[in-house]
């Protein structure tokens, strides 16, 4: 780790780094060895040494906290959307809205099938789900900003 370097990402073979996987293929072939992803971030290193007790629940002191003013959840139904709702619910926790943003223009659409399950388990736990669905004109225009990363609506 070259000094003043704040975090790296790449792949090792051996002692070798690169930032290229296929590079680092083709060095790993040569010498019969494999490649590692390598990731350091000097933040981490920052914590070494930091106390962790084991009798406090670091997820619900953050939740709790976090709910000492009103929250939405943005939800999916995904894992991550998913544990922080489940855990919320066991903590006791309730949400101001949880809001489920919809990829196609009409509830049916089958870019919606993955958050189906998602919606149908707010109901069930009587969440205050709220379902956004953005018609086509509002997806023309984020389509058709020359600033949006994507270009393949």
């Amino acid at each position: 780790m070259s000094k003043g370097v704040d975090s790296w990402a790449g792949y090792t073979v051996g002692a070798k780094r690169f930032q290229n996987i296929w590079k680092a293929l083709d060095v790993a072939k040569e010498v019969n060895g494999h490649v590692e992803f390598e990731y350091y971030n000097s933040v981490f290193c920052n914590l070494k040494g930091t106390p962790i007790s084991d009798t406090i629940d670091y997820k619900k002191e953050y939740l709790v906290k976090l709910f000492s003013k009103e929250q939405n959840l943005f939800y999916s139904g995904g894992s991550d959307s998913h544990t922080i709702l489940r855990l919320s619910e066991h903590l006791g926790l309730r949400w101001q809205s949880v809001i489920t943003l919809l990829s196609a223009p009409t509830i049916d659409g089958e870019a919606n099938d993955e958050y189906l399950p998602g919606i149908e388990y707010a109901k069930k736990k009587k969440h205050p789900l709220e379902v956004w669905i953005h018609d086509i004109k509002h997806w023309e225009e984020v389509y058709s900003d020359p600033k949006f990363m994507y270009k393949n609506g």
